[in-house]
């Protein structure tokens, strides 16, 4: 059965192919690209409102997982083998695409904050269109939408002081070998921390996916907070999901 999806990136370093006028390629990104499908990659605007967003348009597919065909003018993009893209995107270490497969039923986690909650440390929000526009996309495919909190549902309030993790990732500290401490008076927080997660893979039990606040120390994906600074590594919750074989993107 066939798979429709998109493939939607968020970044602001461009520079135009050359020899194709009017079209666009993420920096740093068209040779990794390039590896999973073995074609160049050509881009298009995907928002007027939103010029940091584009569609990738694949013109072919020699490996076998993404193909292409146009129905009444429209292409139309048929993703052959998800989880196979998906290890590839991850072998690759690109964490910025979202795959939309359009399953009826199909559950998608996200950080509430990337939604417009004001959830955040500081009680503030994060909405991000990128995210608001693939949630809806999400949705109108007959998705499932779980907005969480890991912090809050840890049994943190809202605004609360700020974290880090100590000695390690989140990896370390579901390993128990690393901690989270306020950053005010160095006070361990390490199990609500964890009991959120926890409980946000529970509330979102059967997601295959998951968009998370890039660099929170519960949310991380690549980047997070460790020792007092953005570091290499995954926040709790995105280890958590992650060894739980759920895709995690950062938003």
């Amino acid at each position: 059965m066939e798979e429709n999806f998109s493939l939607i990136f968020a970044a602001r370093d461009w520079v135009q192919i050359k020899g194709c006028p009017g079209r666009w390629i993420l920096k740093g990104d068209r040779c990794s690209l390039e590896e999973i499908i073995e074609q160049p990659l050509f881009f298009t605007t995907n928002s007027p409102a939103a010029p940091d967003e584009i569609l990738v348009t694949p013109f072919a597919d020699r490996g076998g997982l993404i193909s292409y065909r146009q129905v009444d003018g429209h292409l139309v993009h048929t993703l052959n083998n998800v989880s196979g893209f998906t290890r590839k995107l991850a072998q690759l270490k690109i964490t910025d695409v979202l795959v939309t497969d359009g399953q009826p039923g199909a559950i998608l986690l996200v950080s509430a904050c990337l939604l417009g909650e004001y959830c955040r440390y500081d009680g503030g929000t994060r909405p991000n269109n990128r995210v608001i526009a693939q949630v809806e996309d999400w949705r109108s495919k007959g998705g499932r939408v779980v907005p969480v909190c890991p912090e809050e549902l840890g049994g943190m309030s809202t605004p609360r002081p700020p974290a880090h993790m100590c000695g390690g990732d989140g990896h370390a500290v579901l390993d128990k070998t690393a901690t989270v401490r306020r950053e005010h008076d160095n006070g361990d927080v390490t199990k609500q921390f964890v009991d959120g997660a926890h409980r946000a893979v529970e509330l979102g039990s059967g997601a295959t996916r998951a968009i998370l606040k890039a660099r929170s120390p519960s949310c991380g994906r690549g980047e997070t907070q460790i020792d007092g600074s953005t570091q290499q590594g995954d926040g709790v919750l995105a280890a958590l999901l992650l060894r739980k074989e759920i895709a995690v993107w950062s938003g």
